[in-house]
């Protein structure tokens, strides 16, 4: 049986080293680029601490699919690390779109009374916001347009065998007897595959890398830690 101890030291150094690279940082900061790489860094150092949670309390799918969020994270960070505030007016419009279909979406499932004061401040509300003409942001469009395209290999792994209730990652759930298709019992906690712990930390681990290069170089290296060595130095 493969062991998995060996294999949290380094992604816990990992941790360690991405939580100093916040802690050097020289702010204020006044831009908005700089704001957003720093929140979303943040964010991938919280998922990140909760995939190592969940794999030693034996959650290895609820693990794999908040790793997932740390490579949408990452590749949302190396393209504000690419196209800086460009790609920041998309996500800024992107939300105001999000936001107005929400709205909207109230209305049609009748969850606001009609005639009261709440609709009216609703629809003043929703006018206030431009609805951004193109496509919304996904994470596959966000991934292709980015430098780390191929890490949306991994992102569409764990959606369908973690993430999504689709046929493989109910299929975990199922005990089958000898002759296929005959369910024996079900399996509410699921036994740990130790490669698959292994497995979503180096996924983790390799978002959280991509995702501390891409924040240093949106901050210019030099306001950062220099290197994520992983090492817990800087």
């Amino acid at each position: 049986m493969t062991d998995t101890t060996d294999w949290y030291a380094p992604a816990e150094r990992l941790e360690a080293t991405a939580v100093r690279m916040i802690e050097l940082l020289e702010l204020p900061t006044t831009e908005r680029k700089e704001t957003y790489a720093i929140s979303l860094l943040a964010r991938s150092i919280s998922n990140f601490g909760a995939v190592i949670g969940l794999l030693r309390n034996g959650f290895v799918i609820e693990a794999r699919t908040v790793m997932r969020c740390c490579w949408e994270n990452t590749f949302y960070l190396a393209r504000i690390a690419r196209d800086s505030e460009a790609f920041v007016e998309r996500m800024v419009k992107d939300d105001l779109t999000t936001r107005r279909a929400m709205g909207e979406r109230l209305f049609q499932q009748n969850l606001v009374e009609r005639g009261t004061a709440a609709e009216e401040e609703l629809r003043r509300f929703l006018k206030t916001l431009e609805a951004d003409k193109g496509r919304s942001l996904t994470p596959k469009g966000i991934a292709d347009g980015g430098p780390i395209a191929n890490g949306y290999i991994i992102y569409m792994t764990v959606s369908d065998d973690a993430a999504h209730p689709t046929v493989r990652s109910l299929s975990r759930h199922l005990r089958e007897g000898p002759e296929s298709g005959i369910i024996t019992g079900l399996n509410i906690s699921l036994p740990v595959d130790e490669e698959e712990v292994i497995e979503t930390l180096d996924f983790a681990c390799g978002a959280l890398i991509g995702g501390c290069y891409a924040f240093s170089e949106t901050m210019g290296g030099g306001r950062a830690a220099r290197e994520p060595r992983g090492d817990g130095a800087a």
